[in-house]
C-alpha cells in the first residue's frame, strides 16, 4: 500500500503545478485592467500612458525609458561637436593689449619672446614638413581613411611644435569649410602614469562624454568601436602621439593597436607619432608592429648654425642686417637687444655641439637677463649684447660646481660618461641601457689602450665597473632609473639617465685633456 501510494503522491504534485500556474495567470491577466496606470510593487518602474498616441495604438511607456530618452538628445549633441582641445597659441606675446606692451622695455619684450614656453607666430626652417604633415592628415580626413604618420629626430628639432601648427593649419581649413570636423586629441608619453593609460585619453576624446575608464575597459571598448565600424558615422580624430618612444613596453601591444586600428575599414583615425629615435621602427618595434607603422616618415635633421640664427631672427622680427621688418608692438626696439655678430656666434657654437633650437633661444634669453642686472646695477640703460657676453653665459652654463668633480674622474668614469652620451647620440632616447654603454665602454678601453682597471688583460668584467658607475650617480652625474632604481641593480638592462649637458663635460674637461675631450665633440 506505501509502495502503490507514492507514485500516486508524485503524480499529484505534478499535475498540480499547471493547474497553479493557470491560475496565476488568470488572476494576473485579471488584474491587468484593474489598475493600467500603476502598479502594486512599489520598487517596480511606474508606467504611464503616451499621449501622442492614437487611443487604438496606445503605448506603455516606461518613466525610466522617458527619462533616458530625454537625456539621450543631449549627449548625441555633445558628440556631434568636435573637442578642438589644441589651444589658440598659449602664452603668445603678441596677444598681450599695447597697454602691456606699452610699458615693458625692449629688453623685457626679448626676454620674453626667446623664452622657450613662448608660443612664436610662425616656425622657420620647417616648411617642408609642415607641409608633408598636414597633407598627410588633410588627404586621410578628405577620404574618410584612416592614417599613420612617423616623425622622428633628435631632441630639440621642433617636431611637437611642427605637428601642433599643422593642426591649427587644419582647424582653419575646417572653419572655412574646406576639412570635415575633426576632434584632436594629444597623448604625451611624459605625462601618462603607464603606457596603457593611453587607451583611456584616447576613449575619452572619442566617446565626447569626458568619462575616464581603467585602460582594460576602454581598450575592450575601442577594440568593439573599430572593429564593429561605429566610427564611420562619428567625427574623424587626429591623434598626436607624442615621446613615442615610451610608448615601447616588452609586449609592444600599445604601439601595436595604436596603429593597427587607423587601417581598419572606416576607422576615421589618423595617427601622428613623434619619436626622438630616427632608426624606432627597425631597432626596437617588432616587425608586425613596424608593418602597420605605414610608409609616411617625416624626419628632423639637427638646426644648422643659419637655421638656429634664422629662429632668433624670426621671433624678434629683424633681418639679416638686424634691422626691424615690421612694426608690430609686440617686437618693437628688440632691433636695439643684440648685435648680430653676437646671434652669429652663438649659432654656431650651439649648432656645434647639438643644435638644439631650446639651448639658443636659452642661452640668448639669459644674455638679456645679464644686461638687464647689469644695468640695473649701474642704474643706466641696458646696452646691446654682444659675443663677450654670449661667451661669458656660455661658458657660465658650462662651468657649474659640477666641473670640478668632472675633471677630477677617473679614466674610466670618463669613458662610461663618453659611452653613454655616444649611446644617446646613437639611438636619440635620453635613457641609456647598461648593456649598451658597456659595449661601447669595451671599444672605447681598445681604441684608447686603457687597461683594465689599472691590471693586465683586456678582458672587461660589468661587476668592475660598478665603482666608476657608483661615483657618476653620487655626484649626481648619471640617474638610475625604474624600479628598484640604484646604480649596482638592474643588470645588464639597468637604465639610466644623464644629468649633465655635454658641452658642458666638454669645457670642464679644459685643454689640457684634449685626448678625453675629443670623445665629447659630436661627431
Amino acid at each position: 500500500m506505501s509502495e502503490g501510494g507514492s507514485p500516486l503522491r508524485r503524480s499529484t504534485r505534478v499535475h498540480s503545478r499547471p493547474k497553479l500556474y493557470a491560475e496565476e495567470v488568470f488572476q494576473e491577466i485579471s488584474r491587468k485592467p484593474a489598475s493600467p496606470r500603476t502598479r502594486k510593487t512599489p520598487e517596480k518602474r511606474t508606467t504611464v500612458e503616451s499621449p501622442d498616441v492614437s487611443p487604438a495604438k496606445r503605448q506603455i511607456v516606461s518613466a525610466g525609458t522617458q527619462a533616458r530618452e530625454a537625456v539621450a538628445p543631449s549627449r548625441k549633441q555633445k558628440s556631434a561637436l568636435p573637442s578642438l582641445a589644441l589651444l589658440r597659441r598659449p602664452h603668445s606675446v603678441h596677444a598681450l593689449p599695447e597697454a602691456i606692451l606699452s610699458k615693458m622695455s625692449p629688453h623685457e619684450r626679448a626676454r620674453r619672446l626667446l623664452h622657450v614656453g613662448s608660443t612664436p607666430e610662425s616656425l622657420p626652417c620647417r616648411q617642408e614638413q609642415f607641409v608633408a604633415v598636414v597633407g598627410c592628415a588633410a588627404e586621410a580626413l578628405r577620404t574618410g581613411a584612416g592614417g599613420c604618420a612617423y616623425v622622428c629626430g633628435v631632441p630639440g628639432t621642433g617636431k611637437t611644435a611642427t605637428v601642433r601648427e599643422s593642426v591649427r593649419a587644419l582647424q582653419s581649413q575646417q572653419e572655412r569649410g574646406e576639412l570635415p570636423a575633426f576632434s584632436f586629441v594629444e597623448i604625451n608619453g611624459m605625462k601618462l602614469a603607464s603606457p596603457m593609460q593611453a587607451y583611456t585619453e584616447l576613449w575619452c576624446a572619442i566617446s565626447g562624454t569626458g568619462q575616464r575608464l581603467h585602460p582594460r575597459a576602454a581598450l575592450s571598448k575601442l577594440s568593439a568601436f573599430f572593429s564593429s565600424g561605429m566610427n564611420a558615422k562619428k567625427t574623424p580624430t587626429v591623434v598626436l602621439m607624442d615621446e613615442l618612444d615610451l610608448f615601447v613596453t616588452s609586449r609592444q601591444d600599445v604601439i601595436y593597436n595604436m596603429f593597427h586600428w587607423p587601417d581598419l575599414p572606416d576607422s576615421n583615425l589618423v595617427v601622428i607619432a613623434v619619436a626622438n629615435t630616427m632608426d624606432l621602427p627597425e631597432r626596437t618595434l617588432q616587425p608586425k608592429v613596424a608593418s602597420r607603422l605605414g610608409m609616411t616618415r617625416i624626419p628632423f635633421m639637427p638646426y644648422t648654425d643659419r637655421q638656429l640664427l634664422d629662429i632668433v631672427r624670426a621671433r624678434l622680427d629683424i633681418d639679416e642686417q638686424g634691422q626691424r621688418c615690421s612694426s608690430v608692438a609686440a617686437t618693437a626696439g628688440c632691433e636695439t637687444v643684440f648685435k648680430i655678430d653676437a646671434l652669429v656666434f652663438a649659432s654656431k657654437r650651439v649648432a656645434n655641439v647639438s643644435g638644439d633650437a631650446r639651448r639658443m633661444l636659452d642661452v640668448c634669453r639669459r644674455a638679456v637677463e645679464g644686461a638687464e642686472e647689469r644695468a640695473l646695477a649701474q642704474q643706466v640703460e641696458p646696452a646691446p649684447i654682444t659675443i663677450h657676453d654670449i661667451r661669458e653665459v656660455m661658458d657660465r652654463m658650462a662651468r657649474s660646481g659640477r666641473a670640478a668633480h668632472i675633471a677630477a674622474l677617473s679614466r674610466h668614469a670618463k669613458l662610461l660618461l663618453a659611452s653613454m652620451f655616444a649611446c644617446i647620440r646613437r639611438t636619440g632616447v635620453s635613457e641609456v641601457v647598461w648593456k649598451d654603454v658597456l659595449m661601447h665602454h669595451t671599444a672605447l678601453c681598445r681604441t684608447h689602450s686603457v687597461a683594465r682597471l689599472g691590471m693586465a688583460g683586456n678582458d672587461y668584467n660589468e661587476h668592475e665597473l660598478l665603482r666608476p658607475l657608483s661615483t657618476l650617480c653620487q655626484l649626481g652625474l648619471v640617474v638610475a632609473v625604474g624600479a628598484g632604481a640604484g646604480s649596482a641593480r638592474g643588470g645588464s638592462y639597468a637604465r639610466y639617465l644623464l644629468a649633465v649637458q655635454e658641452d658642458e663635460v666638454h669645457v670642464a674637461l679644459g685643454e689640457g685633456e684634449a685626448e678625453w675631450q675629443s670623445l665629447f665633440t659630436p661627431r
